[in-house]
Formats: C-alpha cells, sequence, structure tokens
C-alpha cells in the first residue's frame, strides 16, 4: 500500500492487488500503521472512515473508493462492484 496526504482526497491509502489492479481508499480519519511495499492480508484494517480533504454535505463523514485496472485507468462502477466483491461478476 502507499499512504498519502492529498489536499482534495485528505488521508489516502492505495492499494495495488497482484492482478495488477488498484483501490484507491479516500477520506479517511486515520490510518493504520503501514508503508509503501507492505503485504496485506484480506480484511486487514487500512484506515478509519472520517471527513479529510474535501468533501460535502452534512454528514461528518465520507469514503471514496475508486478501483483502477493495471494501465492506470479507473473501471466502471459494474466493474469495481464486482471486484470488490459486492456483486457477482458475471
Amino acid at each position: 500500500p502507499k499512504f498519502t496526504t492529498s489536499g482534495s482526497w485528505g488521508n489516502t491509502v492505495k492499494v495495488k492487488y497482484p492482478n495488477g489492479w488498484s483501490v484507491r481508499y479516500s477520506h479517511l480519519d486515520s490510518v493504520e500503521n503501514i508503508k509503501k511495499g507492505d503485504h496485506l492480508l484480506a480484511g486487514a484494517d487500512i484506515g478509519g472512515v472520517g471527513n479529510t480533504g474535501t468533501t460535502f454535505g452534512p454528514t461528518g463523514v465520507h469514503l471514496d473508493v475508486t478501483v483502477y485496472d493495471k494501465d492506470g485507468s479507473k473501471v466502471s462502477a459494474k466493474e469495481a462492484a464486482a471486484f470488490i466483491g459486492l456483486v457477482s461478476h458475471s
């Protein structure tokens, strides 16, 4: 994983998966003690949902998850949902 603090995205962790895809988790309130090159197990804590960076609305808590393919291009919401296990791959 790679941790950054990026203006509008706030505290961000980007995790690269064995298939070359990566997932960016942004607006985290806290980030676990991880550093670039660490290997994470499935289900590992990477940080806490928060309100860092630029967020809108009265919720006070925000999480942005963006999935990229192996070429660094954003994938569609349907592909992303299938990749992170929210829907079936069919």
